[in-house]
């Protein structure tokens, strides 16, 4: 009965979400006595669920939405999983901005905007130390998929929706979606809040452009520079990829620095010196070509 369960809502809902627990029936958690053979699994994760609602939606011509859901979540395996644990689920599809006008009209939900979204929890949170890393997983789409760390621990995935779990859904848009830990993220939160004195001083920008590998993620130069201990670099910012057939493998990457003192007026010489500091420090700690 539990068997011909799973395969019937693998059919009609989320084909990936149960391949992994059919071949380990063991994972799955089963009441001793539930009230109905739609009730015969405690749920592995609100993933299936999620993509129910997204598809009741879309089927009601409702195309624009975003979607979370906080819920509790059960695996037998306790090796791999608590027994029981809380999840966040998130579903974006649509225009952005439905409200707007003209070409607004025409700018839909992307991967950014999720990881954007995510951003802001972790920023409300007073989560600083993350990283996110580019991965595989069979219910997202190959190269637009991701793992979110909070410091070594991982704390969820995001990323496109893979094509065959909207399959039929009538989709006008792709889907992305988030599946989180809850523990992860409250363990990661700051129980207080640090604040810190603005600078009535005024801030100096400079540029910094570079060849690199291809496979250079921009998390690795944001992290080098932060951790170059340049003197008053308050800002920094990727503004420009560039990727051409001439370049031989390798992508122009431009970031804008920010340099502030709390203290006084920065002279043009003293951010000058830490610029080429910095531009110093990339040459050799990265092994980037200079432009």
């Amino acid at each position: 009965l539990l068997l011909h369960h799973i395969r019937k809502y693998q059919s009609q809902l989320t084909k990936l979400h149960f391949l992994h627990y059919i071949r380990n029936l063991n994972h799955l958690l089963k009441p001793v006595n539930p009230i109905s053979s739609e009730l015969a699994i405690m749920r592995p994760s609100l993933l299936a669920g999620m993509l129910d609602v997204v598809k009741r939606n879309i089927s009601r011509r409702n195309l624009n939405f975003a979607l979370f859901e906080i819920g509790r979540v059960f695996s037998a395996n306790k090796e791999k999983f608590p027994e029981e644990r809380d999840e966040l689920m998130i579903a974006l599809t649509g225009i952005r901005h439905p409200e707007r006008f003209s070409a607004e009209l025409k700018e839909t939900y992307d991967f950014y905007d999720l990881k954007g979204y995510l951003e802001g929890m972790l920023e409300i949170l007073g989560i600083v130390n993350y990283s996110v890393k580019a991965v595989q997983d069979p219910r997202f789409s190959n190269g637009e998929c991701a793992e979110l760390f909070l410091g070594k621990q991982s704390a969820g995935l995001f990323g496109r929706a893979a094509d065959k779990l909207t399959k039929g859904m009538r989709l006008q848009t792709p889907l992305y979606m988030a599946v989180l830990s809850v523990n992860a993220l409250l363990n990661g939160a700051k129980r207080s809040t640090e604040y810190q004195k603005l600078s009535p001083f005024p801030g100096t920008t400079r540029d910094v452009a570079f060849l690199a590998p291809l496979e250079m993620e921009n998390a690795k130069v944001l992290d080098f520079i932060r951790r170059a201990g340049v003197k008053n670099l308050v800002d920094v910012q990727l503004f420009d990829i560039f990727i051409d057939e001439s370049m031989a493998g390798k992508k122009s990457m431009a970031y804008s620095l920010m340099f502030r003192s709390p203290e006084r007026t920065l002279t043009d010489e003293e951010v000058n010196q830490a610029h080429e500091k910095l531009r110093v420090k990339l040459e050799r700690g990265l092994g980037v070509e200079l432009r």
